[in-house]
């Protein structure tokens, strides 16, 4: 599966195909979705470059230029996902005209999806203004009731390469609609690397709620801050139902 995300808080748009198969557009004080992505005519051609959604009167077509930073996850439940942080350049049409679109944009392939059997899943992928890539991606056992219980793989890409977070520690505050609304990290490197802890936290732009018959999906953009760097990005929280 191949999903993107575009991070245009400047201009009001926000859009982005998960992991899960949603889409959602976000312009301005606009929500459209999320839908399920075959119903968008949402999709990526990550061998192009090029991407394209449609949500009633708003079709974001885009392509995708210098490539930045990439990275790979992988565990047993979490599956494998591999992110491109990257420029894109097109334009978002509605029935009041076309803006522009020339922004950070990140491009996502599932090549093994999270194991049948779990609960809960967490997304997080930001994109730092400087250049930089930050990705976790949690998963909960059907059988376990603690977050401690979740296989949490996070990772660093940026200049100086790419670093697999040790112990990644996550605290999420909800709003009254169950969307997360704040959220704070402590990222303990790996021993004998010579790196630090990590501290950050993200706070709520916009969010919404995608639901089918067997999940809920809470997907919300968030503007994020680590060790002072700047970035955007999705915060995703899946549940079995």
């Amino acid at each position: 599966m191949s999903g993107f995300d575009l991070l245009d808080a400047e201009s009001g748009i926000l859009a982005s195909v998960s992991e899960d198969g949603a889409a959602v557009i976000f312009h301005r004080d606009e929500t459209l979705g999320p839908v399920a992505a075959s119903n968008a005519d949402a999709g990526t051609d990550l061998a192009t470059g090029t991407g394209r959604m449609r949500i009633g009167d708003h079709l974001v077509v885009f392509g995708t230029e210098n490539a930045e930073a990439g990275l790979k996850l992988e565990g047993d439940l979490i599956g494998t996902t591999e992110i491109e942080l990257c420029t894109a350049t097109g334009g978002l049409t509605t029935s009041e005209g076309e803006a522009p679109l020339r922004c950070l944009a990140l491009a996502t392939r599932t090549t093994e999806p999270a194991a049948t059997d779990v609960a809960l899943t967490r997304s997080i992928t930001v994109a730092f203004a400087d250049g930089g890539l930050f990705a976790l991606r949690a998963a909960r056992p059907k059988k376990a009731r603690e977050q401690g219980a979740e296989e949490t793989v996070a990772v660093f890409a940026g200049p100086d390469g790419v670093h697999r977070v040790g112990e990644p520690l996550l605290s999420t505050t909800y709003d009254g609609d169950g969307h997360p609304h704040r959220v704070t990290m402590e990222l303990w490197p790996e021993p004998d690397t010579g790196r630090h802890l990590s501290r950050g936290g993200g706070s709520l732009l916009r969010a919404a709620t995608f639901e089918t018959a067997d999940r809920r999906s809470d997907i919300a953009f968030f503007r994020w801050s680590v060790d002072g760097r700047q970035g955007l990005g999705r915060y995703e929280i899946t549940r079995a139902a």
